[in-house]
């Protein structure tokens, strides 16, 4: 009877050997989960930074286009005034060059005997 009992407390003991052993690899498998949600939590954090960094330089980029368009457009209509003076220039030019042929023409006619 007392070996029976041996046999019983032996097979009581494995039992709760496997159990602690079963309970100590849930505790592990917990703790790596739990580690696995806080990376996880932190990788979403760094990547919330990311983006709101991201997001900074979009409107950063987004208010230099808005001052380069107003100089590309600055400029275009520097460009118009200074061709519209080039021809302003030129035309004037062509009405003295005229004036000088008129005048050359007028100047011949006269010494021509």
């Amino acid at each position: 009877m007392a070996y029976g009992l041996k046999v019983k407390l032996d097979k009581e003991k494995d039992a709760h050997r496997a159990e602690e052993t079963a309970f100590t690899a849930l505790e592990a498998k917990t703790k790596a989960s739990e580690q696995r949600a806080s990376d996880e939590g932190t990788a979403t954090q760094g990547l919330r930074v990311k983006l709101e960094g991201m997001e900074a330089d979009r409107e950063k980029c987004k208010a230099d286009m808005e001052r380069l368009q107003a100089e590309l457009e600055k400029v275009a209509a520097e460009k118009d005034a200074a061709v519209a003076h080039q021809k302003e220039l030129q035309d004037a030019l062509d009405a003295v060059r005229a004036r000088r042929l008129t005048l050359a023409a007028m100047a011949c006619c006269r010494t021509v005997p």
